[in-house]
C-alpha cells in the first residue's frame, strides 16, 4: 500500500474549512471534514482514480457530498494531496 501525505498548503486548506464550516454548524464541519479525510484514504488506494489536470502533472478528486475538490500527484510510492478547494474556487492559479 501507498503513503498518503497532505502538504502543508492541504493541512492550511483543510483548516481553514474547519473553522468555517464550524461557524456555521459543527455537525456539517465534522461530516465535511470526515468526507476530506476519507476521499483522501480512498486515494490512497485508488491513487489514479482523479481526471489529469496541469497538463498530467497533477490530478483531481471530488469529495462525494460536498463541494470539495482534492488535488493531489500520485507517485509509485505516495499519494500527496496539494490543495482542497472550492468547486466554485479559481483552482487552476
Amino acid at each position: 500500500m501507498i503513503d498518503i501525505e497532505w502538504a502543508g498548503s492541504a493541512r492550511a486548506d483543510l483548516e481553514r474549512i474547519d473553522d468555517h464550516l464550524t461557524a456555521i454548524d459543527v455537525t456539517l464541519a465534522d461530516r465535511v471534514i470526515d468526507a476530506i479525510e476519507g476521499a483522501g484514504a480512498f486515494l490512497r488506494e485508488h491513487p489514479v482514480a482523479g481526471a489529469a489536470i496541469l497538463s498530467g502533472a497533477a490530478r483531481k478528486w471530488r469529495v462525494r457530498g460536498t463541494p470539495y475538490l482534492l488535488l493531489y500527484r500520485a507517485t509509485t510510492h505516495k499519494v500527496e494531496i496539494l490543495r482542497i478547494r472550492h468547486d466554485r474556487e479559481d483552482w487552476h492559479a
